[in-house]
């Protein structure tokens, strides 16, 4: 730990705490990093981490088992009876948290979740019609039928799909243009809502406390799941 203190390999409060559970996952990454008592340039500081079978090991290794047993303690102790890892992060994911549960039979089961955003926004609509999950988001230089077609996978017909639209310049207005196409997005997002449960409950989502696991930003899918299983 002192020496990754010396390459500046610090939590961001500048403490990191002396006990042999640090020692044991900061191991490798001092020992890559922070062995060499004579580093180059003959100052210590910052490291240079030069090829990625060292930032693999040395950074992202520590990081992720960091993760895998923090959510080993945390699915434990909340009482959660599977963890669905969502796709397509989950895939690198699970096979960490098998590992664990290799050796912790009585950790929670897990399943890789096939789900991508556009699909459950889709089913979302029928659920909860809302024209914000459409327009905000990335930006966007097109014609709202293209809109509807990329976010949610939808084809309409109506006139208005013709319009062109600039986001996020012309939220307010984009959020208008698919209120006045709520009825053609229902007509197909209702099925879509159908098929959607149906592989939810196949998976065993609709089951007991299952939590999601999934590396994102504004935890979009997680609430169209809610909201499609109620």
């Amino acid at each position: 730990i002192t020496l990754l203190a010396q390459k500046r390999f610090l939590p961001a409060d500048g403490r990191l705490t002396h006990r042999w559970e640090n020692a044991l996952t900061l191991g490798p990454a001092a020992a890559a990093l922070g062995a060499d008592p004579f580093p180059s340039g003959g100052a210590l500081g910052p490291c240079r981490i030069e090829d990625a079978d060292t930032l693999g090991y040395a950074v992202f290794g520590p990081l992720l088992a960091a993760f895998t047993f923090w959510l080993a303690r945390e699915s434990k102790a909340s009482g959660v009876s599977q963890l669905a890892f969502l796709a397509r992060e989950g895939w690198a994911l699970r096979p960490l948290y098998e590992a664990v549960r290799a050796v912790r039979p009585d950790l929670p089961s897990s399943t890789y979740l096939y789900a991508s955003r556009r699909a459950v926004l889709a089913a979302r609509q029928a659920s909860a019609f809302d024209p914000d999950a459409v327009v905000t988001g990335p930006a966007f230089d097109g014609t709202l039928g293209a809109l509807l077609q990329a976010r949610l996978g939808l084809e309409v017909k109506s006139a208005a799909a013709h319009k062109r639209l600039v986001l996020p310049q012309e939220a307010a207005q984009g959020r208008k243009m698919v209120e006045s196409l709520q009825a053609e997005i229902l007509a197909q997002a209702e099925p879509e809502a159908l098929a959607m449960r149906a592989y939810l409950e196949q998976q065993g989502l609709a089951e007991g406390e299952v939590a999601v696991v999934d590396v994102g930003y504004r935890a979009t899918i997680q609430k169209g799941l809610q909201q499609v299983l109620g």
